[in-house]
């Protein structure tokens, strides 16, 4: 494939071709081990082909530049590099006519696998990144957080799925502000919400009068948590901590608080939650910020019970600016992993940029949950006795269903998700007809959380991903009180509705129905 002008098509089919990308990740030829780390993730991924446009103005870096680097003594330029991977070698594009037209047929058969944004910055080359996370390369590993980048190239439009990645400048900002940027810039490409450069983070974050460093610019040593709110505040978000207290060195949580449990949650609603971890090493003295994006199947089976399916996670996937994207950050410390730290012994706290007017916390909701299903367990031989002849197969269902819990064979799974969405799912699912159009009739709120209850069997690795659900409830994620957010529950055979009366001072109607054949159902996929 032949190009003109500044833009140039390279074959990646020798170990020499490798390495000449690595050399050229820099304006010096010095090896930055961040850069090696994504082009080690394209060659993984089968990449075939590279097009470089030699001269990118990219938006964020030109951002960084009128707010910094135009203003110091050492001369610096804007001019960025763009680099794409492709699966293919580029060949047969010519054949399919103009270029763009080549390009679009890869990116529909996605063979293309995303880009670096490369930023003249010795110290730190990375601008930006996005690699394909939906080729199936690692199957244990399940990328949650991702959205579809929209990519412009020689005329054509391509797509690529993924995370956004950046590596921290050290001069307009630290580990902090990168994380906020890769949650933030996932949010406004997922779902269209404020635009922010890492310069515009830090102006929002230390933007308090109280605030104060030793260092200048502000904000380029580093972020407390205090300033990573005051950041997702202005970005539009509303901002939630989970934390440990340190005793005697180590590491406390609440009792009713597992780290993994609380990130699973969330990464399995599909927001973003950055973690805060105390230094690792002796000799750094220094906190650190990562971004959990996704999750790896598998492990060790640790649950008991009350447990979540997060006993089957033994590490999640986080963005970490300092050693690259979508690597593993192991739950424990026996765990395998790609980083030095793991979540028990190093996570401090947790940061999640929750959307606006959702007030009930994830843990409250599985509470409830938990709690709905202990009221059905309790009252099965009652029900059961006084349905029999209208229950059908729902009978033994309901026997073993029940047996398993009171056994703590049964795992909970807690999501937030629109309340369209999950209606959506539900009228598409293995419901029985009455189940369905109760639902289909149900008013909702636009936020609600949901949780699934399945069987260890059905639900451990391998198959999390392909499992069954045997009951699940219903929850108005706007409501601050607990009682008043209670919408539905479901379970073997039963199916109990709490909805509005037409009278706003009036309690809520508290009605049950019975189920005749139940069915188990789908989780809900990832999305």
């Amino acid at each position: 494939m032949q190009l003109t002008g500044k833009f140039r098509a390279l074959a990646l089919s020798t170990d020499a071709d490798w390495a000449n990308i690595k050399l050229s990740m820099t304006a010096t030829g010095a090896i930055d081990h961040v850069a090696n780390k994504l082009i080690d993730d394209f060659r993984a991924l089968g990449a075939g082909a590279v097009i470089l446009e030699e001269s990118y103005l990219d938006r964020d870096f030109s951002d960084d530049f009128t707010k910094f680097y135009a203003g110091v003594f050492r001369a610096h330029h804007k001019v960025c590099q763009r680099w794409h991977f492709f699966t293919s070698d580029l060949v047969k594009i010519a054949a399919a006519g103009a270029i763009y037209e080549g390009l679009e047929i890869l990116s529909r058969q996605k063979k293309y696998l995303g880009f670096i944004v490369t930023r003249p910055l010795e110290h730190a080359p990375i601008a930006r990144a996005v690699i394909a996370c939906d080729t199936g390369k690692w199957p244990e590993r399940q990328v949650l957080i991702s959205a579809e980048h929209e990519v412009h190239l020689l005329g054509a439009r391509m797509i690529v799925r993924g995370i956004p990645f950046t590596q921290q400048d050290t001069q307009v900002g630290a580990c902090a502000q990168a994380a906020i940027w890769m949650a933030g810039r996932h949010l406004h490409t997922k779902h269209r919400e404020r635009w922010y450069s890492t310069s515009a983070i830090t102006e929002a974050a230390v933007r308090h009068e109280s605030y104060m460093s030793d260092r200048l610019p502000y904000g380029s040593d580093g972020l407390s948590a205090l300033n990573i709110g005051s950041a997702l505040r202005a970005m539009g978000r509303e901002p939630i901590i989970y934390a440990a207290r340190i005793d005697q060195g180590e590491l406390r949580w609440p009792d009713h608080f597992r780290p993994e449990e609380i990130i699973h949650r969330f990464v399995d609603s599909g927001i973003p939650v950055i973690l805060g971890l105390r230094p690792w090493s002796p000799d750094d003295a220094s906190y650190h910020a990562v971004v959990a994006v996704g999750r790896v199947l598998g492990g060790p089976e640790r649950h008991s019970e009350g447990s979540t399916v997060a006993a089957y996670c033994p590490a999640f996937l986080v963005n970490d600016d300092q050693i690259g994207s979508c690597v593993r950050i192991p739950v424990g410390g026996n765990e395998e992993g790609d980083t030095p730290y793991n979540v028990r012994d190093h996570v401090h706290y947790l940061m999640i940029p929750m959307p606006t007017k959702v007030y009930l916390n994830a843990d409250t909701a599985e509470r409830l949950g938990r709690d709905m299903l202990s009221r059905y367990v309790d009252r099965w031989e009652e029900f059961r006795d006084a349905y029999r002849d209208k229950l059908g197969t729902s009978v033994n269902d309901g026997e073993a269903f029940v047996r398993d819990v009171r056994n703590g064979q049964v795992l909970a799974r807690t999501y937030l998700t629109y309340g369209w969405r999950y209606k959506e799912r539900a009228l598409r699912n293995t419901h029985p007809a009455v189940v369905i159009q109760n639902i289909a009739t149900m008013l909702l709120p636009r936020f609600v959380w949901v949780v699934e209850f399945g069987t260890v069997e059905e639900l451990s690795y391998p198959n999390v991903a392909n499992g069954r659900i045997r009951a699940h409830a219903v929850f108005d994620a706007t409501a601050s009180q607990y009682r008043e957010s209670k919408l539905l529950c479901h379970a073997p055979g039963y199916l109990r509705l709490l909805t509005h009366a037409e009278d706003v001072y009036a309690p809520y109607s508290d009605d049950t129905v019975c189920i005749k054949d139940d069915t188990s159902y789908v989780p809900k996929p990832l999305d």
